[in-house]
């Protein structure tokens, strides 16, 4: 009888080990679940930080050409450097909002946004 007792406390011991075991596993598969969503939406937020800056130094570009009446060679590189400015003709940004200050305060709009 003390066997069959010994025999049963030993299932238990291992059943609660093999539990204690899956909680475990279960817990480390979502942290690397976790995890992996962070990094997807870090790439997300660069790949939407390198389209907004696209279209800002585009529009630097466009405004100091035709505020200039340049024409742009279509081999022109349009990439900034760290500092904020263009590279290639050394426009900083200041440079483009009071630009873009000055020729909405020129056409008489009072907000960029409606």
């Amino acid at each position: 009888m003390q066997a069959v007792k010994e025999k049963l406390q030993d299932m238990n011991h291992l059943q609660k080990a093999k539990a204690e075991a899956r909680e475990e596993e279960k817990a480390e598969k979502d942290f690397v679940k976790a995890r992996l969503e962070v990094a997807h939406e870090e790439h997300l937020a660069k790949e939407a930080e390198a389209t907004m800056n696209m279209h800002v130094e585009r529009t630097a570009e466009k405004l100091v050409c035709s505020s200039a009446g340049n024409r742009v060679p279509p081999d022109h590189d349009y990439r900034s450097n760290k500092s904020g400015q263009l590279i290639g003709n050394s426009v900083s940004l200041y440079a483009v909002v009071l630009e873009i200050k000055n020729l909405l305060m020129t056409t008489g709009v009072t907000s960029p946004v409606s």
